[in-house]
């Protein structure tokens, strides 16, 4: 832990960083977007970050459902996800999304912090 209280470290850490209050972690349940997000492993979703098209995203539906995809656009009304490889294409109504939070990152499920996020379609922040 030495190293994270080094000064120099700290003068590295962007000012628009979102602070960690304004992550949430979820494990991923499913290969939908392998390889680059495997299930079991977790994703740092940082909502204080805007998502822009080409961004890896979470996107909350009104029903609970949560779904990991790369965001394709919005238009019309809708709002089009893309799978890692641009292949399985989901198109969901723009009234059934309460939110769309980007991806900041990743880590593998062998991490001694694993148990910190809920699976995707839990609860934000709270423990398994």
């Amino acid at each position: 832990m030495k190293h994270f209280q080094n000064r120099r470290v700290r003068s590295h850490v962007s000012p628009t960083a979102p602070s960690s209050s304004n992550v949430y972690v979820l494990t991923v349940r499913d290969n939908a977007m392998a390889p680059r997000y495997r299930a079991g492993e977790l994703i740092f979703v940082t909502p204080g970050i805007k998502a822009r098209v080409g961004h890896d995203v979470v996107v909350t539906l009104t029903d609970g459902r949560r779904l990991v995809r790369r965001l394709g656009r919005i238009k019309s009304g809708q709002v089009r996800l893309l799978g890692v490889c641009g292949d399985a294409t989901t198109v969901v109504p723009r009234t059934t999304v309460v939110s769309i939070h980007r991806i900041g990152g990743s880590a593998s499920p062998d991490l001694p912090c694993m148990g910190w996020g809920a699976d995707i379609g839990g609860e934000p922040g709270r423990p398994q």
